[in-house]
């Protein structure tokens, strides 16, 4: 879970809106950032260091894709896009 910095008395509502700003993406988001992103399914998956199955699993709605494995799929790939 990613924690706000907050230097204020109301610390606990900034921690609170935090969680609720991560969320499980959409397997239509997932597929939409991975073809975004010019990947194939095997190597989304080893960007963020699951299996090809797993990813697979996320695009079909199978499985939902978690907050930190959205997070840094996001990161690496518009570090990616920069380069």
């Amino acid at each position: 879970m990613r924690r706000a910095v907050c230097f204020d008395d109301h610390m606990s509502s900034c921690i609170r809106t935090m969680k609720t700003q991560l969320s499980n993406p959409t397997p239509v988001e997932v597929r939409a950032a991975r073809e975004a992103a010019g990947l194939t399914q095997a190597a989304a998956g080893a960007l963020v260091h699951v299996d090809l199955r797993s990813w697979q699993r996320w695009e079909s709605g199978e499985r939902s894709m978690s907050p930190a494995h959205w997070e840094l799929f996001q990161i690496k790939t518009r570090r990616a896009r920069r380069a």
